[in-house]
């Protein structure tokens, strides 16, 4: 069990080296009135310089290794889109702004680039709408879609890790679809902790794979024992919960293969126009509300009064990732 998590981190590696070649924040600022200001900033490699483009006394840009930055992230170019361009040191940056009123939509503006049943495609697009829910309430509400190819080692999935949750259950609760329930539970979360939104703990890997899989068995364990308690109420005892929280933890460890993901991602590096799955494309997503937030699923910073989201594209491969805001706008 050891090694694979220490395998996981050395695959995680290369393909950060391999396939960790852009990124994307988009910013979204609402005014009192609804009207609200959408800025998509792309960074990814600088185009290498030809030789001798430098001048005197100037460095020469560093040849960037890897697929260019709109091979992997489809950028807004066009009107009603603002665009400026800029390098800072080897990394270039896109950055697309735009103004909308409120209850209009933006739609595909944060897009990665990948292959879908072979072909080039938009594996992941997204939806962001700003609206006035009620009387001085304004929400903010972006959704995200994975349209790639379902991953094939989806985490839970496998009739190992049904047989499991069959085996840690108490012999009374084992229906068939208890254990389909529990493993559906089981695998978004660790989806989750995984990928974002949130603390994404599969870069954490890269570095500290014991750490990262303390954390992800003690959040695991949590929402386990939380959902054995609503499904299943007083038939188990709290010190059954545990017990099987503890035993099912472990089995969705050992049972899902995260190490085999990890594999998968390193082969499929993106090396060429559409040759990306998609995987591992670091995604931020700030919201700046006029009035005090009121409802979010996001993390919020008390000093600059952002709310954000941070996970990468793979996130959303198993269901539709939602972020959303609600603020309360002061009576003037």
């Amino acid at each position: 069990m050891r090694g694979s998590w220490i395998f996981l981190a050395a695959a995680l590696a290369c393909a950060v080296v391999t396939g960790g070649c852009g990124r994307a924040t988009a910013t979204t600022e609402v005014g009192t009135d609804g009207v609200w200001k959408r800025t998509v900033a792309f960074h990814g490699p600088a185009p290498a310089s030809s030789p001798g483009a430098a001048g005197p006394g100037q460095a020469r840009m560093s040849m960037s290794a890897g697929p260019k930055l709109e091979d992997i992230i489809f950028m807004p170019s066009a009107a009603p889109w603002t665009i400026k361009k800029e390098r800072k040191e080897n990394d270039f940056i896109h950055t697309a702004t735009r103004t909308l009123r409120a209850n209009e939509t933006v739609r595909q503006d944060v897009v990665v680039r990948g292959k879908i049943k072979g072909n080039p495609g938009r594996v992941l697009v997204n939806e962001v709408t700003v609206c006035e829910v009620s009387p001085g309430r304004i929400e903010y509400r972006e959704v995200l879609h994975w349209q790639g190819d379902a991953p094939d080692d989806r985490i839970g999935a496998q009739g190992e890790m049904i047989t499991a949750i069959r085996n840690a259950l108490p012999t009374n609760l084992v229906a068939a679809a208890n254990a389909q329930d529990i493993a559906q539970i089981l695998q978004r979360e660790l989806w989750g902790m995984l990928f974002g939104p949130g603390d994404a703990l599969i870069s954490q890997m890269l570095l500290h794979p014991e750490m990262a899989e303390r954390k992800i068995r003690r959040r695991a364990g949590i929402v386990v024992e939380k959902a054995l308690a609503e499904k299943f109420g007083d038939t188990m005892t709290a010190a059954q919960r545990q017990a099987t929280a503890r035993s099912l933890v472990t089995a969705m460890i050992n049972a899902s293969d995260i190490t085999g993901k990890a594999k998968t991602m390193t082969d499929k590096a993106p090396q060429e126009e559409g040759g990306s799955d998609g995987s591992l494309i670091p995604l931020t997503f700030v919201v700046k509300l006029p009035g005090k937030v009121v409802a979010t699923n996001g993390e919020v910073d008390e000093i600059s009064g952002e709310v954000y989201w941070t996970l990468y594209s793979e996130a959303a491969a198993i269901g539709d990732v939602v972020l959303t805001a609600v603020c309360e706008v002061e009576k003037r």
